[in-house]
């Protein structure tokens, strides 16, 4: 496939180039981009099986690769900040002074994201906090 381009002297040449950037910006645009826009704060809502071990409760993710969360464990509330990477289908999230830990990382239909738990095998469900 090639694309017909138009040069200032009127005459008409052929681009493979170009037509290859075109192909890549509408696959880009169809998919609806290479990744979710995680800035903001989520909840986890839901954790199957119920109950299971689920290290985010509240996450706020930074437009910079950082993150705050905040857990119970215990019935004492703990908090940690790091950095996050996300991909089409993970997200990988590192405590500072920790080991990276991966999620299996799904955006759902109606904004909620999935997030899957690859060392506790537990699987969350977080929505995106309103804005006040």
């Amino acid at each position: 496939m090639l694309l017909e381009v138009e040069a200032a002297s009127g005459q008409g040449r052929r681009c493979p180039c170009h037509a290859r950037v075109i192909r890549v910006l509408c696959v880009v645009l169809v998919s609806g981009g290479c990744t979710t826009n995680l800035s903001g704060t989520w909840n986890t809502v839901e954790v199957e099986p119920p109950g299971g071990p689920f290290p985010l409760h509240r996450v706020t993710f930074d437009e910079h690769g950082r993150y705050t969360a905040s857990s119970m464990r215990d019935g004492e509330k703990h908090t940690s900040v790091g950095t996050y990477r996300q991909g089409l289908s993970f997200l990988e999230i590192t405590q500072q002074g920790r080991l990276p830990r991966n999620y299996h990382f799904k955006r759902l239909s109606d904004g909620t994201i999935r997030l899957t738990f690859e060392e506790g095998k537990a699987t969350a469900t977080l929505q995106r906090e309103k804005a006040p």
